[in-house]
């Protein structure tokens, strides 16, 4: 979990005024220049020839959907989505939350890991408003910090993707990222 909660720092001082060092993201953390943060994608477990995620959203985790999912078609799929709110703390009465947390999406990632195929989780944060209060907010960041890295321990999950909308401006025009994080 302390790896994990390292790299969701790295990510989040990307543009922030966060005091976490920038971290290259692979499956270990090294320096890297100060702007960058680069993905590594794993080795693939099994005969896919290419890196192929797909993002599965809360409104569709069910027993039916996961049972149409042919595994052998994707190398990671993302499970959409979890939020925060402006205080960092993630919002577990969310649909996606309690979609994430059911048993049949436990039995789902157990599947997946079977099959060789890496399960993370969607991250997301929405609003130009709370964007700025959060990204603003060393303390927020830290809790968010915290308490992703454990849902992804807890979860047994690969690890992590963030995507923002409408980040504050300091952040720059297109700079909405979203990053695979290895866990």
């Amino acid at each position: 979990m302390r790896r994990a909660a390292v790299l969701l720092a790295a990510i989040l001082s990307v543009g922030s005024q966060m005091a976490a060092p920038t971290a290259t993201i692979a499956r270990t953390v090294a320096p890297a220049p100060a702007t960058a943060a680069t993905v590594v994608p794993a080795a693939a477990t099994h005969h896919l020839s290419a890196e192929v995620v797909g993002y599965l959203p809360y409104w569709e985790m069910n027993a039916a959907t996961f049972a149409d999912i042919d595994l052998t078609k994707v190398s990671s799929i993302v499970l959409f989505s979890v939020g925060w709110d402006a205080a960092g703390h993630l919002v577990p009465d969310a649909p996606g939350y309690r979609a994430i947390n059911a048993s049949a999406t436990t039995a789902f990632v157990a599947a997946a890991h079977a099959a060789g195929v890496r399960v993370l989780v969607s991250f997301t944060s929405f609003g130009l408003t709370k964007n700025t209060s959060f990204f603003s907010n060393a303390a927020a960041q830290a809790t968010f910090v915290g308490e992703a890295a454990a849902f992804v321990a807890a979860r047994g999950l690969d690890g992590a993707d963030l995507p923002t909308q409408q980040p504050p401006v300091r952040f720059g025009r297109g700079s909405a990222q979203q990053i695979r994080l290895p866990c």
